[in-house]
């Protein structure tokens, strides 16, 4: 009897191994990209593995639970890699420049208090998913805060990507639904003094629904009309480490700002009704061309929302 409960431990291990494995395989299968997405949960789970075996001295499952450990750890990269870069880039002319993405999200019941923290924030550019006009529109709303945007009209009931600027803004395009490809907001803010910046906020749907190869290329073609340096933020619906944020890398020649900060903690949709995230997930990026340095990132509350915002403070080479 005493080998059930060892057997069931190594597949447990086993388990877990194969699924760290798994992960990798997601260019090829959303489903796989989708296990994934739960590499550091499978990474800090094989690590409990590890001690509670071997604290049994059952060392088959602490073998394979450490293996596995290590597996998911390896494809963890983007969030141990610094978020800050520094250095000078010898001009003597760098601008400083605070960027703020947030994802309002459609169904958010707080809307005023959620348009005070934006304006609160105070940030030189916003970028905004599954923006309503309730927070849009409202009091001390972006279209009140800002007096340049990229964004629907006023009254409609969603406006989902939106780019509000506190500089004006040159053309750029609208794609106003993410069940669709491409998906995003484009835009190039006047920074003054010759400078442009390209601006892209991009939403895209869950690896499940079958547009993330589409949406994920579809950014290459925008960026490439978009003035350098470039600025790319949006709710990815994947990891920084997913092959949905690498491909977005490759095309638009970005690279990601690194670091670990949860952005969003709501609800799996199941076919037997949502069910809670207990920790949350890392979906929700800024992407960087050359020539911009972080000098910080930090997370912020948003009021009704079930993702947390990301506000990033720039320097930006001036040529």
């Amino acid at each position: 009897m005493r080998r059930i409960p060892s057997l069931l431990t190594v597949s447990a291990a086993m388990a877990l191994l194969l699924l760290a494995l798994a992960g990798y395989a997601g260019r090829w299968s959303a489903a796989l990209d989708i296990v994934s997405a739960f590499r550091l949960h499978l990474a800090a789970l094989a690590g409990v593995f590890v001690v509670i075996a071997g604290l049994g001295k059952r060392r088959w499952t602490a073998g394979l639970a450490l293996l596995a450990m290590l597996v998911a750890a390896a494809g963890l990269g983007p969030i141990v890699s610094p978020a800050q870069r520094s250095g000078a880039f010898g001009s003597g002319g760098d601008r400083t420049l605070s960027v703020l993405y947030a994802n309002l999200w459609n169904h958010n019941s707080d809307p005023l208090a959620l348009a005070a923290a934006l304006s609160a924030a105070d940030a030189d550019i916003l970028i905004t998913s599954e923006t309503t006009g309730d927070v849009a529109d409202g009091i001390g709303g972006p279209r009140k805060h800002y007096p340049f945007w990229q964004a629907g009209r006023v009254g409609e009931a969603t406006l989902r990507t939106a780019i509000w600027s506190k500089y004006p803004l040159l053309g750029g395009q609208l794609y106003l639904n993410n069940n669709v490809a491409p998906t995003a907001a484009s835009t190039i803010a006047d920074l003054g003094g010759g400078l442009h910046l390209g601006l892209i906020g991009a939403h895209f749907s869950r690896a499940n629904e079958g547009l993330r190869q589409v949406q994920t290329d579809a950014l290459g073609p925008m960026a490439a009309q978009l003035a350098r340096p470039m600025i790319i933020a949006g709710d990815f619906n994947a990891p920084p480490w997913s092959w949905v944020v690498t491909r977005a890398l490759e095309v638009t020649g970005t690279r990601i700002v690194g670091g670990h900060r949860i952005t969003w903690k709501g609800e799996y949709p199941t076919p037997f009704g949502p069910i809670p995230a207990p920790w949350g997930h890392q979906i929700d990026h800024i992407l960087l061309s050359e020539k911009i340095i972080v000098e910080s990132i930090e997370t912020l509350e948003l009021p009704g929302s079930d993702h947390r915002g990301l506000f990033v403070r720039l320097r930006i080479s001036v040529p």
